[in-house]
């Protein structure tokens, strides 16, 4: 092996391991994410994917509140060294409780709904669902900039009444629900490029290769053939490319 295939070797080796590596990152930071983005999502929508709300997810996202909770409950102590700052912190806290009580509780029954009733359902009346579809609203009025619009109304009412802990879950939430939905939305269209791109390629490729069609002519394609390549060998590619 010459010198030259093995810098091409290493070169596409290379290329593999970083995709692996981002894959892994992408993987990571998802875990990381999507228990926050599911403390406010899982309230408003229904009917998720089997990949999009998992068991992990679930247990990882109950800790997520129960986090936000606790130091919610703890900030107001912190600087609490007169007796009127006891009381609010102890005002804070009782707030801190209810607000989590109600927040969790909310969360565990969308869940166990979601694991009990909603999967077993589809897998008793097989009915195919998209595995990752972040759900359907649960009120049909409430559309996903309207639910956003309410996440981060109450992050200004958490942080208005000293809910800090709550508030910066809120702002999060709102936040990487909002950046998941723009990814989606430009992945599913890349999607849609990519068929279209198939397409146009299985239809101009050879014919572009063969009678060295420029991009115009080619509906965009370009083949970025050496001039100096025959036309036999032109004629043997496009072959190729059409299956013949």
């Amino acid at each position: 092996m010459s010198r030259d295939d093995n810098v091409t070797e290493a070169i596409i080796e290379g290329g593999k391991d970083g995709y692996r590596l981002g894959k892994s990152i992408a993987r990571v930071l998802m875990v990381l994410v999507r228990p926050i983005v599911l403390s406010t999502q899982a309230l408003f929508r229904k009917d998720m994917g089997e990949r999009f709300l998992t068991l992990n997810q679930t247990v990882l996202t109950g800790a997520v509140i129960v986090a936000a909770a606790a130091a919610t409950f703890l900030g107001g102590y912190q600087s609490a060294h007169t007796l009127a700052a006891r009381q609010e912190a102890d005002a804070t806290a009782a707030c801190a409780v209810i607000f989590g009580v109600l927040w969790l509780g909310g969360f565990v029954a969308a869940a166990v709904w979601h694991f009990q009733v909603t999967l077993r359902k589809r897998g008793r009346d097989t009915i195919l669902w998209h595995s990752r579809s972040n759900g359907v609203p649960r009120v049909p009025q409430i559309t996903f900039p309207m639910e956003l619009a309410i996440v981060w109304g109450l992050t200004v009412l958490a942080y208005w009444f000293g809910l800090f802990g709550f508030g910066f879950l809120l702002m999060l939430s709102g936040l990487f629900a909002w950046q998941s939905d723009v990814c989606h939305k430009k992945e599913f269209y890349n999607r849609v490029l990519d068929q279209i791109d198939g397409q146009i390629e299985s239809e101009w490729l050879g014919e572009a290769v063969e009678k060295r069609l420029s991009p115009a002519q080619a509906h965009g394609v370009d083949t970025w053939m050496p001039a100096h390549i025959s036309d036999d060998y032109r004629r043997k590619v496009a072959g190729f490319l059409k299956g013949r």
